[in-house]
């Protein structure tokens, strides 16, 4: 009989190795639903800063999701060493996203005319709020039960 840490940890690779790269792929899907590329070309030549910022988000998240499959194996594998990947794992993808986020704000800050800002802020907004949100409960839920468990205690001490 298996034991629930096993389990648990199994459970965890597999959002690392399935579930969150399609949630990257939606994620990617979805800004290219609100910014597809003819609105792009639009806004490089008036808001260039702007679109670099859509590409780095696009790189990040395909970063975070192929690195994400990699500590998931790691995991999945009872590897040495997985706690300690894991958490930083847990720590750049929260890093990175509130980074991101924060850069975006800025640059629409910055760079966009009010009318432009309300229509950004109009199809995004919501959905970023939702996502950091989401993004800090991951966090959270994961890093305390690497943190506390016993059982995560016994594979990697």
């Amino acid at each position: 009989m298996k034991d629930s840490y096993w389990t648990w940890l199994r459970f965890f690779s597999v959002i690392l190795i399935g579930l969150s790269p399609l949630g990257a792929i939606r994620d990617l899907l979805s800004l290219w639903q609100n910014f597809p590329p003819q609105i792009l070309r639009e806004f490089w030549g008036v808001f260039p800063l702007f679109t670099i910022c859509i590409f780095i988000l696009n790189v990040a998240t395909i970063f975070i999701a192929a690195y994400g499959i990699k500590v998931g194996l790691t995991l999945w594998r009872l590897a040495p060493g997985g706690k300690s990947e894991a958490q930083r794992y847990l720590i750049l993808r929260l890093g990175l996203n509130l980074c991101l986020v924060l850069i975006m704000f800025i640059v629409v800050d910055a760079t966009m005319p009010e009318s432009a800002k309300k229509v950004y802020f109009e199809n995004v907004g919501s959905d970023i709020i939702g996502s950091i949100t989401g993004e800090v409960v991951f966090f959270i839920f994961w890093w305390l039960y690497l943190l506390n468990s016993k059982r995560v205690k016994k594979i990697y001490g």
